[in-house]
């Protein structure tokens, strides 16, 4: 296998992948013109993916209306891969994380992989998207799904904060 060189994207208006730009102006309609309608998404949350232009489309949606801040301090490419590195704010909570886009040869996104930290932030992530997302299921579904996901972040939040207080490598005083 032959290793494949990576290079940065400098920031500054108009840079990046389409898509980048679109998600930082949070601009649907543009972001939905750089992917494939046979796009697949996998999200850090689920094990299942959106596959197609309408699920990826809605999941997109609810991301952008969700985060309270969000930007895009990096991006890399190689080859037809772009990384784009994002960091923001829902629910109150931080979270950061990267996205990889990879690209067919005309550069629309045919696979986006997210990969985000840390866990209580991608809680606050699916207690936001998730029940945007679960608006067509049952009542009863969609209640189960927004009890778990509006306790277990805030439950993973204080494990967090253990850990940052009881946990220190040794060596360090």
């Amino acid at each position: 296998m032959s290793a494949v060189e990576a290079t940065r994207v400098e920031a500054g208006a108009g840079q990046g992948h389409p898509f980048r730009r679109a998600m930082e102006r949070r601009d649907l309609p543009a972001l939905v013109a750089t992917l494939r309608p046979d796009v697949v998404f996998n999200s850090p949350v689920t094990s299942r993916s959106f596959v197609g232009l309408e699920e990826v489309t809605a999941v997109i949606r609810v991301i952008m209306d969700s985060f309270e801040k969000l930007e895009y301090p990096d991006e890399w490419v190689a080859g037809s891969t772009h990384i784009v590195t994002f960091q923001g704010q829902m629910s109150g909570r931080y979270v950061e994380g990267c996205e990889l886009l990879r690209c067919d040869e005309e550069g629309r996104v045919a696979r986006i992989e997210i990969s985000a930290r840390p866990i209580a932030g991608v809680m606050a992530v699916a207690s936001a998207v998730g029940p945007g997302l679960a608006r067509d299921l049952s009542w009863f579904r969609w209640a189960c799904l927004r009890l778990v996901t509006k306790y277990v972040p805030a439950l993973l939040h204080a494990m967090d904060r253990a850990a940052q207080l009881v946990w220190k490598p040794r060596g360090w005083r």
